[in-house]
């Protein structure tokens, strides 16, 4: 057993946010692309897929409906991933047939397009997929063909510059055949969370490793409830899965559970939280600036639209790093204020006011170095949040 290095308490806030213009749907994914949340396609019936875009903005707590143009395909169960700010939707299922083909949305146009790809793919759906090195990795899912479960153990990798599809070769360890499963990407790790077949729902957690195209199942302390149709996203470097059913357990089936998991520690902690989440299965989820939105679900009243964020309380996460040397200049400031000797592998910088909300945020920057502009804000102390997999570095700005 991995020895547990230190009992983490992950606490935070359940808050509801507006539902108004968002279609209650299951089975749809969410995509995060310059500060919006793009929610696409899945189903309102379980039978008939949507071709719907609609995207949520926290800054201004509304949805909206974008004139699109191109074709996409209706479908659900599908799984998408970003690679340079454009959304790649892969697979999934409409009617009685899956999607064969994979299709990119451009938020900056609204466009979708439908690429010429080579190489093969196996159409399915229900399957996971992560981005690591620019690369798409998809794998798992499921067929509608007449083989029925346990489904494909299928890893193929997408390369969106030239548009091919390949599969990797001397693939080692195990992967436990199973659908309705969860999944993150960390480093150079794609994490499968959960899932079920006929007799089981999962209380496993599986690792592919793609610099070596290896399988692990990773053995955990803490508690992790065997569920499916849940969802996870990342904050600090800890995966944290939301909702979900196990139909095996009739008293029970629809689930609020909040459990973290730390790669690092290789452990399971339960999360304590105020506030209230909807008990449902089959939702999606994002993360943004440190919160979690969570969209859609089905569970006993039906197929919802319900929109809920996670905030969780981020000295809990991750305590602020203080072994790298981020420097503020000049500070305090009267307006322009540098921030220098950043490390390489950032997924976000955040500037926030002392109440806690985001006023400007640069997501996965390139740079060691960055200037953000404060010069229309209001004087007072300021925070700039820097957060990586493994850590998150938070200064304090006097704005003078």
């Amino acid at each position: 057993m991995p020895t547990l290095l230190f009992a983490q308490v992950i606490s935070g806030t359940w808050r509801t946010r507006s539902s108004v213009g968002f279609t209650a749907r299951v089975g749809t994914t969410s995509s995060v692309v310059n500060g919006k949340i793009y929610v696409i396609g899945g189903t309102v019936n379980t039978i008939n897929g949507l071709s719907l875009v609609e995207v949520f903005d926290p800054a201004t707590n509304t949805w909206n409906t974008p004139s699109t143009t191109g074709i996409f395909i209706s479908r659900l169960f599908h799984t998408s991933c970003v690679v340079d700010n454009k959304i790649y939707v892969i697979g999934g299922v409409d009617q009685d047939h899956t999607v064969p083909n994979l299709q990119i949305f451009d938020p900056s146009s609204n466009t979708w397009t439908t690429p010429a790809t080579t190489g093969p793919f196996l159409s399915r759906f229900d399957a996971a997929c992560g981005v690591v090195d620019g690369k798409i990795f998809v794998i798992g899912g499921n067929f509608i063909d007449g083989s029925g479960f346990p489904g494909s153990d299928n890893v193929e990798i997408f390369d969106p510059l030239i548009n091919k599809w390949s599969v990797p070769t001397n693939i080692s360890g195990v992967y436990t055949h199973r659908k309705n499963m969860a999944s993150c990407t960390i480093g150079n790790k794609i994490y499968i969370i959960g899932g079920d077949n006929a007799d089981n729902s999962f209380g496993i957690i599986q690792a592919f490793d793609v610099t070596s195209n290896t399988w692990s199942t990773l053995d955990v302390t803490g508690k992790f409830t065997p569920r499916a149709s849940l969802t996870c996203s990342v904050i600090a470097g800890k995966i944290f899965t939301i909702g979900g059913a196990n139909f095996h357990i009739a008293s029970q089936p629809y689930q609020d559970t909040l459990e973290v998991f730390n790669p690092f520690t290789s452990s399971w902690t339960t999360g304590m939280t105020n506030g209230a989440f909807t008990p449902r299965y089959a939702l999606t989820s994002s993360e943004l600036d440190d919160q979690i939105y969570v969209m859609g679900g089905k569970n006993g009243n039906g197929i919802l639209n319900t929109n809920e964020v996670f905030t969780p309380i981020l000295s809990d996460v991750a305590p602020p790093n203080s072994n790298l040397d981020i420097q503020l200049s000049p500070n305090p400031t009267m307006g322009n204020i540098t921030i220098s000797h950043l490390p390489q592998n950032i997924q976000h910088i955040t500037i926030t006011n002392i109440l806690g909300e985001t006023m400007l945020a640069q997501m996965n920057p390139k740079s060691t170095t960055i200037t953000f502009d404060l010069s229309k804000f209001t004087l007072g102390i300021y925070n700039v949040r820097v957060t990586t997999p493994s850590s998150v570095i938070v200064k304090k700005i006097v704005l003078k």
